[in-house]
């Protein structure tokens, strides 16, 4: 693809999304935001303009909210660049930008840089704050999975454990109410690589029982992929959001299971 025809795609997507962006204030300028400036990498994908451009200015949102925050934001997902690119991608980022304007991009090397300034709400970020509340009745979960021999193995269970907790539900090593097991393994996605990136895929099998070896609640089988300089960090990465993701389903069908017990009581 020629730089003119890419230059041309940036440029129509750098004025889709600020115009979004503008709109969006306007239903929340109630909220009070900093305003900041940050810069977004992303690896060029000359098949791919658009995409490479969203990546870019998802990275500038996300360091955005973590100049605000003044502490790192665990990412869903990396720069996806050879895989399909999840819609949540970043949405601990995203919810967090009220508005923001794109000051410049350029091509610099195997990168596309995008610089923003952004409107970004401001949140409490104590230690152990959190924007859920536990479930009612607060149930303790247990969570053990098995990763092979990856030197990184305990990454999804890390994952799982870190969204579980972000919705709101106790995770504990002893007894527990719920219980998470399952197996993790992770494979190369691409060995020719992509501007020296290494790409990794997960892959998650994983089962919510009531206690220890009662009812099977929910079964889910999930994937996710990562790439990075590095094949092993593309490799946790991977497992991580895999195990978030798990994380974000289980909670779903958790949720789902307790609304229909408590309906039945009610019935009878």
């Amino acid at each position: 693809m020629s730089q003119a025809i890419r230059t041309l795609a940036f440029a129509l997507l750098a004025w889709g999304l600020c115009a979004c962006a503008h709109g969006r204030l306007k239903g929340r300028a109630a909220d009070a935001g900093v305003t900041v400036e940050a810069e977004g990498w992303a690896a060029i994908v000359s098949e791919d303009p658009l995409g490479t451009a969203r990546r870019a200015l998802a990275e500038a949102q996300r360091k955005a909210v973590e100049r605000v925050s003044g502490v790192s934001l665990r990412a869903r997902t990396r720069v996806d660049q050879a895989v399909a690119v999840e819609q949540r991608i970043w949405a601990d980022a995203a919810g967090r930008i009220l508005s923001y304007e794109i000051l410049g991009e350029h091509e610099e090397g195997s990168f596309h840089k995008t610089r923003i300034r952004a409107v970004v709400l401001k949140r409490d970020n104590r230690i152990g704050a959190s924007g859920s509340e536990p479930l009612p009745g607060d149930p303790k979960m247990a969570v053990a999975l098995k990763a092979g021999s990856f030197s990184d193995k305990n990454a999804a269970e890390q994952g799982l454990r870190q969204a579980l907790r972000e919705a709101g539900i106790s995770v504990v090593n002893g007894k527990a109410d719920y219980t998470v097991s399952g197996e993790a393994e992770v494979s190369v996605l691409d060995s020719r690589g992509l501007e020296g990136f290494a790409s990794f895929r997960a892959r998650l099998a994983i089962e919510l029982r009531e206690g220890l070896e009662g009812k099977v609640i929910s079964e889910r089988s999930l994937e996710a992929s990562a790439i990075d300089l590095s094949g092993r960090v593309a490799a946790a990465k991977a497992l991580e959001k895999a195990g978030r993701l798990a994380g974000e389903k289980l909670t779903s069908d958790l949720k789902g299971a307790r609304r229909e017990l408590a309906e039945l009581i009610q019935e009878e």
